[in-house]
């Protein structure tokens, strides 16, 4: 990860560096005159970007230094190998504050309970029952929390990395850009510009962000000739001649990362003077070169673990295989030459970019061998990896070595992890994976807690309807209804069908007004009112019976309803519906409750569809 996903109690570690901070002064006075503002007047954001390794981290670091401890809460989105982690630099924050200002802070900001918090740090405590609510709240709480920390002096809160952020994450913090309205809270967020490409979703957000009072954006371009030849000569000890000069600039086009990586070895007679095809990755790795062959393994072995940003030590250490002493021998050498960055427990990469080039020189056994350790590892020391992030690491890490049954497993309770904490699109992608893998699976109903193919793709089109990609719910929806007999009669086939088509309306009813009700209508003739999911169906009906008044003109749909309704069809089941009918009125699934046989199942279980329902 960047310079900053470690989150550190002690302000200096955020901005440790070992070369001189060369120019910036304009951005650096824009970052503090918009500090002042928005701690005295109102508060905003900053936005950030620039290419990689243009020195975005550095700066932060370098404006962030300046400002009195305490007042910095700093968070990091994940890398995409690990999909499906939701909330991510939120969740940093979050728990810097819990560190920091202890419970009390939360306790104040939650006064109903503590319970929605919970859902990013389950260290808060139980996670309360689904709520239609639930996301507003969760989001309330926060904005409130921000507030009361801000007090009298304000706070800053950085996000590294926007262009990886899951988008949980880009709706909590649009939610926050647009309702702070107290004084005390500037935010801070960066973002790589040469990662959005034309269909990435913060590039469609970033113009609205721009439109918010309070909101500045900030392109940081690479460094000038002479400033790229300032931060040489700093790391050399030696100034560079014209002619270095003029080969460093021609080679780093002044990106301070670049410049960092090539300073000591311009103007070697025994280096390659000509550029080469993938002249980025030589770049990061060239310094590597000098390691002996233990420092090397260790660096490789730490790439494939810091899939998150950050490795521990005490999982570095079994996962490398080697003697106490060897280790810190090598990890002293990584950290002298800033390869890696040493925090309170573990190590991070000095830049993501270093990370991905270390671990796309590994070969294929070893790549495989390591992942498959790294995921042993997780159940080994559960406590190695924070609760949030455990379920997703190890999928990719058993996806990465291709053992498929435990990556489909993993993956599941991914997908239930996103759903507790309300990430619906990471949800989907999640569920995505199972169902990519299912065929290959050949016990793969019994990783899933015993749900059929066809109730995973339901959850897969319910997510892909609370996360807004009604045409993908209408999809998978089609296909699982394909698969699905209309012979069988049995209640829990017909409740699969009925939730199925319940989801299939509500992507329909997105997709073109009212074209989902007479899906809901047959839903309703086939859901069993002694089954899960009745209660909802009947009330997603009724609002959209209300959506499309009598006073319009009459779809074929409403016509089949009112022929429902004078044939006492639905309210003679409704009237014979068992009071003791164990049915939740929150519930999103379709099937029984499952036994939790998971390290990740601690958290409630039952999730809630009421977005939908009451949009």
């Amino acid at each position: 990860m960047s310079d900053l996903v470690g989150i550190m109690s002690v302000m200096p570690v955020l901005v440790e560096s070992n070369t001189v901070f060369v120019g910036r002064e304009p951005e650096l006075r824009l970052l503090r005159d918009h500090a002042g503002r928005s701690y005295t007047e109102a508060p905003g954001a900053v936005l950030i970007g620039g290419d990689a390794g243009v020195g975005k981290s550095r700066l932060v670091g370098e404006f962030v230094s300046a400002l009195p401890q305490g007042s910095v809460f700093v968070g990091g989105c994940l890398q995409l190998g690990v999909d499906g982690l939701s909330y991510a630099p939120f969740t940093a924050v979050l728990r810097q504050l819990l560190r920091e200002r202890g419970r009390e802070a939360f306790e104040t900001a939650a006064p109903g309970g503590v319970g929605e918090f919970a859902r990013l740090l389950p260290e808060l405590g139980e996670v309360p029952a689904q709520r239609p609510e639930n996301r507003g709240i969760l989001f309330e709480q926060v904005l409130r929390l921000l507030n009361q920390a801000a007090g009298s002096g304000g706070v800053t809160v950085v996000l590294e990395d926007l262009h990886w952020a899951d988008g949980a994450t880009r709706d909590l913090l649009v939610f926050l850009v647009r309702n702070l309205d107290l004084p005390g809270v500037q935010i801070v967020a960066t973002y790589r510009s040469d990662d959005l490409h034309r269909a990435h979703p913060l590039r469609r957000l970033l113009p609205e962000l721009r439109r918010v009072p309070g909101v500045e954006a900030l392109e940081l371009a690479p460094l000038s000739r002479d400033e790229a030849g300032t931060q040489a000569a700093a790391i050399r000890g030696t100034a560079l001649t014209h002619h270095e000069m003029d080969e460093l600039y021609r080679r780093t086009e002044g990106v301070p990362l670049f410049v960092e990586s090539f300073a000591a070895s311009v103007g070697d007679p025994g280096g390659d003077g000509h550029d080469v095809p993938d002249q980025f990755r030589d770049l990061l790795l060239e310094p590597l070169h000098r390691f002996d062959d233990t420092a090397l393994s260790v660096l490789r072995v730490a790439s494939v673990g810091a899939v998150s940003g950050s490795i521990e030590h005490e999982m570095l250490y079994h996962a490398a295989g080697l003697a106490e002493r060897e280790l810190e021998s090598a990890l002293r050498t990584l950290v002298d030459a800033n390869v890696l960055r040493a925090d309170r427990t573990g190590y991070r990469f000095r830049h993501a970019l270093l990370r991905d080039a270390v671990h796309g020189e590994l070969l294929p056994g070893p790549h495989a061998r390591l992942h498959m350790r790294f995921a042993q590892l997780i159940d080994e020391y559960p406590d190695s990896v924070p609760l949030d992030r455990r379920a997703a690491e190890q999928a990719h890490h058993y996806n990465a070595a291709q053992e498929l049954p435990s990556a489909l497993q993993a993956a599941w309770w991914a997908a239930v992890r996103a759903s507790d904490t309300l990430a619906y699109g990471e949800e989907l992608d999640m569920l995505e994976r199972v169902l990519a893998l299912w065929d290959r699976v050949p016990d793969a109903r019994e990783r899933v807690q015993g749900l059929s193919w066809a109730e995973v793709v339901s959850r897969a089109a319910g997510a892909a309807v609370e996360a807004g990609r009604p045409r993908r719910a209408l999809d998978l929806a089609d296909e699982a209804l394909a698969t699905l007999s209309e012979d069988d009669r049995d209640d829990h086939t017909l409740m699969v069908r009925a939730c199925l088509l319940r989801r299939r309306g509500l992507a329909r009813a997105e997709e073109a007004c009212g074209s989902g009700i007479i899906d809901l209508i047959t839903a309703l003739e086939l859901h069993p009112p002694h089954m899960p999911g009745y209660v909802i169906l009947v009330a997603i009906l009724a609002r959209e019976s209300m959506v499309h008044r009598g006073d319009r003109r009459e779809t074929p749909g409403q016509e089949r309803l009112r022929e429902l309704e004078r044939a006492e069809g639905p309210r003679a089941h409704w009237r014979r519906r068992p009071s003791h009918s164990p049915v939740p009125p929150a519930r999103r699934t379709c099937a029984r409750p499952p036994t939790p046989a998971s390290p990740w199942a601690g958290s409630t279980w039952t999730r809630g569809t009421w977005r939908g329902a009451v949009r």
